[in-house]
């Protein structure tokens, strides 16, 4: 089993059920082969049937005995499911496709003198370039939906660069300032997060409910009608960078939005389909008297998260 950050309460698949290890995390819930992209249960099982026989040792080792399509194989790769077994997903896709164009039929190999020679080489496989997080990212996203760590962590060094806050410093602040719900104990803050739900229910008379969410936690915005209009566009984006004021009424603990920016090029988060209101589609007719001051924003309000793995 691999060993993965201990930031999300999740593994990815594997092809080789052990044991609980030193590497396992107890609370962390291994996903099964069937939530891979192109695995079906039928293809699933035969894997795991298989595997009775004996624990895979390769990639190479997995085609050879279990009769797999190209599609199925990138995705068994991509997730992850091989890592512990050839080191990442680029040296298992890599083997795994030279495997399958050397790959004799299974008639073919029992009736062989030599059916246990090699398909591959420690030869054929030429010097890969190390996969980088924000690869990872996207492989684990695109083959089974869901990360081994949260997408903001790769631009929190940036976003701390910027005096944007974790989620949460939010909520230890409220706890060590309970009555924030009076006027003068107000806390401005910015912080930066994918988002994860949008909700505006009839009854709230125009105030949009935005959750945002970052490595440390999550936290729900407040969005009042005039700055809903304001920042109608920004509001659509997957990933924002909010300054707002933290509230604290009873058991409830958000913020107030003030300001909104877009914080590009993060993987995650969901793209709202809003409807904007005339005055907010009209830039005459937006209100004046914001002026965002958030340290490194262009003059689109726009950020740009470079991070390198």
């Amino acid at each position: 089993v691999s060993e993965e950050p201990q930031t999300t309460n999740h593994q990815p698949p594997t092809t080789n059920h052990k044991p609980p290890t030193t590497n396992h995390r107890p609370k962390a819930i291994r996903k099964p082969l069937t939530s891979i992209a192109n695995v079906t249960e039928d293809l699933a099982r035969r894997i795991v049937w298989e595997r009775l026989r004996g624990p895979y040792t390769s990639a190479e080792d997995l085609v050879t005995r279990v009769e797999i399509h190209r599609e199925a194989l990138d995705s068994i790769a991509l997730s992850g499911a091989l890592d512990a077994l050839e080191g990442d997903a680029r040296r298992a896709m890599w083997k795994m496709g030279v495997a399958l164009k050397r790959k004799r039929p299974l008639i073919v190999q029992k009736q062989m003198l030599f059916e246990d020679l090699p398909l591959i080489h420690e030869e054929d496989i030429p010097q890969l370039p190390k996969i980088k997080a924000r690869e990872r990212l996207a492989y684990d996203y695109i083959s089974h939906g869901a990360a081994r760590f949260h997408p903001m962590t790769l631009y929190r060094r940036m976003l701390s660069d910027l005096e944007v806050r974790t989620i949460e410093t939010v909520h230890r602040k409220q706890a060590q300032h309970p009555d924030m719900n009076v006027q003068s104990d107000r806390w401005i803050v910015t912080v930066a997060g994918i988002v994860i739900l949008r909700q505006s229910p009839p009854t709230a008379h125009g105030v949009l409910f935005v959750t945002i969410e970052d490595e440390t936690g999550f936290v729900q915005c407040v969005v009042q009608p005039r700055e809903r209009e304001y920042f109608a566009k920004e509001l659509r984006n997957a990933s924002l960078i909010v300054k707002a004021e933290v509230h604290s009424i009873r058991s409830w603990r958000g913020l107030v939005v003030r300001e909104v920016h877009i914080l590009n090029n993060v993987i995650g988060g969901y793209h709202g389909h809003l409807e904007i209101s005339p005055v907010a589609a009209s830039s005459e007719q937006r209100v004046t008297n914001y002026e965002p001051r958030l340290l490194g924003l262009s003059a689109n309000g726009n950020t740009n998260a470079h991070a390198e793995a």
